[in-house]
């Protein structure tokens, strides 16, 4: 007498990831899910570089504690910066 894996199959739901642009569970789901990307102002010649790093402001608030070693494009150097001193910039918005 087999089990069939008809309709009463254990289903196993797995929280979708933050970065594809899924708001996540939970009590501080829905503050936003908007995606956007985090700069950061390079302390050699002060200007804006990009990190590459692409996330959501739900994400940044859990991680702002955190730091990012970043390659910055205007000096050519790494920097290492904390998550909170990054310029987080929704996509489709303009500086």
């Amino acid at each position: 007498m087999g089990m069939d894996a008809g309709p009463h199959r254990a289903v196993t739901k797995r929280r979708p990831a933050a970065i594809k642009g899924t708001a996540p569970r939970g009590p501080r789901a829905g503050i936003s899910a908007e995606l956007g990307a985090l700069a950061f102002r390079c302390p050699t010649i002060a200007r804006i570089t990009e990190s590459g790093i692409e996330t959501d402001a739900d994400t940044l608030l859990r991680i702002r504690n955190l730091s990012a070693l970043v390659y910055c494009r205007n000096c050519n150097r790494h920097h290492e910066f904390s998550i909170a001193s990054g310029s987080f910039t929704p996509f489709g918005s303009t500086r």
